[in-house]
């Protein structure tokens, strides 16, 4: 693991302040952020009040195809629960159970909306269904409806939408027959999702450890079990590394260690490792590094330094 200095600790400081303050500056007085999110080229707020705020250098900007994105249609919306983002698309859920897509790139339908158009606006997709949940990475997606079915869709490449297949879906497509599905996490080219059960279960590409099972196999196409019942107070998927707060407050990982971004000396891939015995009250596991804040407060940078 490489220790950060202090003047590159203030400066990463400096950056997440200014990210919350640019939300924040939409903000009424009293009206507190709910969730941030990383978008394309932009901060993505979602509020206690249930506005969607939205920015960056010109809105949600693709700086390849200078495509710009506003959702001019929703703007004033105050019924919004639950956002995700991709570098290039973002996906939202309302009140009332709606779901809806808007982004840059579609190519190998990452949007769910049936072709392969890209959207300025949101798009309401998987009309068929009431979600709770939805999480997303670079080319796919996945939702969970309020009847505990599982749906993916997009970028198929390494079975990471786990229905058996390496085919591109450009709809939401039902995983399997189960309906008892209650948490989804989406990585780079692999996808997890949890149980009522308390099992959890990963399929997609298995380079790097990032399933967390020591296998030959490329791919896994469909939903894989990892774990029985394993008890944490929070999972967070990075692209290619997952980290877990369990229920002692300790921390545990595994995936791809490359860049020091499980905190372990050396790069070694990791199958679940518990990596420190401190105890944490949060953890963000981000493209090639890892935050955590302890129970203390004080806030943990993991990455490679060049």
């Amino acid at each position: 693991m490489r220790l950060l200095n202090k003047a590159l600790l203030l400066s990463l400081t400096f950056i997440f302040a200014s990210q919350l303050l640019v939300a924040k500056s939409f903000a009424d007085t009293g009206n507190p952020i709910k969730k941030i999110v990383r978008g394309p080229n932009s901060t993505i707020a979602l509020m206690n009040d249930g506005r969607l705020l939205i920015e960056g250098t010109e809105g949600l900007v693709d700086t390849e195809n200078a495509h710009y994105f506003f959702f001019e249609n929703d703007k004033d919306a105050t019924d919004w629960k639950e956002v995700t983002s991709s570098d290039t698309a973002v996906f939202a859920i309302k009140k009332d159970g709606t779901m809806w897509s808007a982004g840059s790139l579609n190519d190998v339908g990452s949007l769910g909306t049936g072709d392969y158009k890209t959207s300025e606006n949101f798009i309401q997709i998987g009309k068929n269904k009431t979600w709770k949940a939805v999480s997303s990475n670079y080319g796919h997606a996945a939702a969970i409806a309020e009847d505990g079915s599982l749906w993916t869709w997009g970028l198929n490449n390494a079975g990471q939408l786990g229905d058996g297949t390496l085919t591109n879906r450009n709809i939401p497509s039902k995983v399997g027959n189960s309906n008892d599905w209650e948490e989804v996490y989406v990585g780079s080219y692999h996808t997890m999702a949890v149980k009522s059960d308390g099992s959890i279960w990963a399929w997609g590409a298995t380079t790097g450890k990032r399933l967390n099972i020591e296998t030959d196999q490329e791919d896994i196409k469909k939903p894989m079990k990892i774990f029985d019942n394993l008890t944490y107070k929070k999972i967070s998927v990075g692209n290619v590394h997952t980290l877990v707060i369990r229920e002692d407050g300790t921390l545990w990982g595994w995936g791809y260690n490359h860049n020091g971004q499980l905190g372990i000396n050396g790069d070694e891939d990791l199958i679940f490792s518990k990596i420190s015995d401190e105890k944490w009250k949060d953890i963000s596991a981000s493209d090639d590094s890892s935050y955590m804040i302890k129970e203390t407060e004080h806030c943990t940078l993991w990455a490679k330094i060049k």
